[in-house]
């Protein structure tokens, strides 16, 4: 049997990806580094997905990848909409400097993109609750798109 719903999770995994190279480098959307951790998670998905396209067992690995980033989304939202505390890997980025000068130039020339700060938003939702919403319908598709002869390979 073909499976049907791999394709659209392959599609939804591009776009993503896409989407959040685009924002990046044509308008200017820097991410923190909770946005690079979700942008990791979705290059990951692409990766199964693809396998997924092959081998149907892999679903479940696509859904807690999709879960896991949701996690992510939504803590981030929390952490926009000040429910949770600013934590300490979105205040500054890491420092590489060997040399007093280094250093000193790498903190006057670094502004650190804060998790907090919203960079874009529609209708009063970010982009991480954009993703968080993605992640929890994509898992939701999938876990009801998946009938028992998909499940096992067959």
């Amino acid at each position: 049997m073909k499976n049907k719903i791999a394709p659209y999770v392959l599609i939804v995994a591009i776009a993503a990806v896409s989407g959040s190279f685009i924002g990046e480098y044509f308008f200017a959307l820097k991410p923190c580094i909770l946005c690079l951790y979700q942008r990791y998670i979705w290059i990951i998905i692409l990766a199964v997905s693809i396998e997924f396209l092959f081998y149907r067992p892999v679903w479940i690995a696509i859904v807690f990848l999709l879960l896991l980033n949701a996690g992510i989304a939504g803590y981030q939202v929390g952490v926009e909409q000040k429910i949770f505390a600013l934590p300490s890997i979105c205040q500054s980025p890491p420092i590489s400097a060997n040399t007093l000068q280094q250093l000193s130039d790498q903190v006057m020339n670094t502004p650190p993109v804060r998790c907090d700060k919203v960079e874009w938003e529609l209708y009063g939702i970010s982009m991480a609750g954009y993703n968080a919403l993605l992640c929890i319908l994509m898992s939701i598709f999938l876990l009801l798109g998946i009938n028992g002869k998909n499940r096992h390979g067959r």
